[in-house]
């Protein structure tokens, strides 16, 4: 049996403590968006699928994960990492989807 894959998805939002009174309004949006297409994938995502949905603006037009700074969310993506801890490697991109090294 494959080993279940382990996928943490972070949006300024603390995971680990009772949140749910904080005004994180965009967290509250795009975290349900990111695991409901992290589960769509009946399998385990790669780096490339996770680079994907972090660069995501469909969805929800106020709150898309990937953040452009339009109204009623002013928050910005500045960049977009994925840290493959099998391989120990961590690859950022750009809001141009740049590959920075």
């Amino acid at each position: 049996a494959a080993a279940a894959a382990r996928v943490h998805v972070h949006c300024n939002r603390p995971q680990r403590i009772d949140a749910a009174d904080l005004p994180y309004a965009s967290s509250t949006h795009r975290l349900p968006r990111l695991n409901a297409a992290v589960a769509a994938l009946a399998r385990p995502p790669t780096p490339a699928d996770l680079r994907e949905l972090l660069f995501d603006e469909s969805g929800d037009a106020d709150y898309t994960v990937f953040r452009r700074g339009r109204g009623p969310d002013f928050g910005i993506t500045v960049a977009v990492a994925v840290y493959d801890y099998v391989a120990g490697t961590l690859d950022v991109w750009d809001e141009t989807k740049a590959k920075r090294k």
